[in-house]
């Protein structure tokens, strides 16, 4: 049942997706883009420095993410606004999101369980 309903998730996810206005992104992309901001925002915000240079850090991180996922900064704001003006949607993205990071928490401690790590 717990992988069943990340699935559904995905694939209501999909269906809602043909009703987006041009330049928003689909939930699947919205979902990893908040993912990689997730796990960026708790890498950064773990050192040891100023706020003013963990914002900084974070802000020219993130942008290099958007990047390598071919996203524009226009079209990330773009479509994080559309998606805070609708909240069901939204909700739906932050459910699968929960999902996603669940997941790849996982399988980050079966790699360190792999490798004789502990957490």
């Amino acid at each position: 049942m717990k992988r069943v309903l990340p699935l559904f998730l995905l694939l209501f996810a999909a269906c809602s997706n043909e009703k987006l206005p041009e330049g928003v992104l689909d939930h699947k992309t919205m979902i990893e883009v908040l993912a990689d901001r997730n796990i960026l925002e708790v890498q950064v915000f773990q050192e040891k420095t100023s706020m003013n240079v963990k914002e900084i850090l974070f802000d020219s991180l993130f942008f290099l993410k958007l990047q390598e996922r071919g996203i524009d900064t226009v079209t990330y704001k773009h479509s994080d606004r559309y998606y805070n003006d609708n909240p069901q949607e939204l909700q739906t993205i932050y459910k699968a999101l929960e999902d996603t990071l669940n997941q790849r928490m996982e399988r980050i401690m079966q790699k360190r369980m792999d490798k004789g790590d502990t957490p």
